[in-house]
């Protein structure tokens, strides 16, 4: 074989196994390109996402809800595997059922909140996310409240042991500004109305504690039969302090009576405790009240006179004896008094009743 044949060989040789490394070169380069494309898209659409939500937000912010549905539902279109628009859509359409509700027009209640709920399906089956589906059986109380109290929704209601359904129906009346929880004020919302969670009743549901103003005016309500129903009356006037006992349905409101001066400047005053047992429903029905007067004398020391009040008068006289035996038979013991009063702000009790139905 002369030299030129074993050139030709050799560069046959090469060819052949250059080709493969080109191919291969050639192929990741394909890849890389993809790669940077995918990437690109997904940067891409990510940004015109969040675009698209800050639009609806802007639209939400000015009360223009059908333009901010428009735009939310813009980016529903751009990314349906986010829970975030499904949502936005929802509260859209809860607030315009607000306004519905102010102006009188039923329908249009309804069928707001039907397309809130209607939303959230989609939502769900897209996401299977737990928000929507908890966002979605809040909306699905309130139509159904709004359908009972005009007479579109009749059906006997069992007794309920789902701790989250009472959580839930507690989110609907405070954010719907339940008349039932401000009988004696009308600033719900100006921040001087604190809610807070106990046990006030001997059963085993949560119970909303509302109070007016640090004290003047504290009502419990409790969740039974499908409503909320007060359980405690308003403590107004001069209280000073309200507490109970946990789960055996007794309260204990400390107030005072009257303050007097005495000849040499020295004040006296008279502070009485009552002790309510919740023996009915609701609260006006019950007639087993114990109290004492603590009179202050000219001395500073302390008086106790115990009374009876039986609905029919002002009070009998009875015995520390057959105090302490009364108390004993409510079941009242000091290591389960709780304060009775609230401790967080109308959006802070939201926060933590959204938290505790996730």
């Amino acid at each position: 074989m002369d030299a030129n044949n074993e050139t030709t060989q050799v560069v046959k040789k090469s060819k052949k196994w250059l080709i493969p490394v080109i191919v291969a070169a050639v192929m990741i380069s394909v890849a890389v390109i993809a790669v940077a494309v995918f990437i690109y898209a997904a940067t891409s659409t990510t940004r015109k996402y969040k675009k698209q939500l800050s639009i609806g937000e802007k639209y939400y912010t000015n009360l223009d809800f059908e333009s901010a549905i428009l735009a939310y539902e813009e980016a529903i279109q751009i990314n349906p595997k986010d829970d975030t628009a499904y949502l936005a859509v929802g509260r859209c359409y809860s607030a315009l059922a607000n306004e519905y509700e102010d102006k009188g027009d039923l329908d249009k209640v309804i069928a707001s909140l039907q397309s809130a709920l209607d939303i959230l399906a989609e939502g769900y089956a897209q996401t299977g996310s737990s928000r929507i589906m908890d966002y979605s059986s809040v909306q699905q109380m309130k139509l159904d409240s709004i359908k009972k109290d005009n007479g579109l929704l009749i059906e006997e209601i069992e007794p309920t042991t789902d701790v989250g359904e009472v959580y839930k129906a507690y989110i609907l009346a405070i954010e719907s500004n339940d008349p039932v929880f401000s009988p004696y004020n009308t600033e719900f919302d100006s921040g001087k109305i604190f809610f807070s969670i106990g046990y006030v009743d001997d059963d085993d549901l949560p119970d909303l504690i509302i109070d007016e103003s640090g004290g003047w005016n504290v009502c419990a309500y409790t969740y039974r039969n499908g409503t909320i129903e007060q359980i405690t009356a308003g403590m107004k006037d001069s209280t000073m302090k309200t507490s109970y006992f946990e789960k055996l349905g007794v309260l204990k409101i400390t107030w005072l009576k009257e303050m007097g001066v005495e000849e040499d400047g020295t004040y006296t005053r008279t502070d009485s405790i009552k002790y309510y047992k919740m023996d009915a429903f609701p609260f006006y029905e019950m007639d087993r009240t114990y109290f004492v007067d603590i009179n202050e004398n000219e001395t500073g020391e302390k008086e106790r006179r115990y009374f009876r009040y039986d609905n029919a008068s002002e009070g009998t006289d009875i015995t520390e004896d057959e105090f302490n035996k009364a108390l004993h038979d409510f079941g009242v013991d000091t290591a389960a008094e709780k304060s009775f009063s609230g401790d967080y702000s109308k959006k802070d009790i939201l926060d933590q009743l959204y938290a505790l139905i996730q």
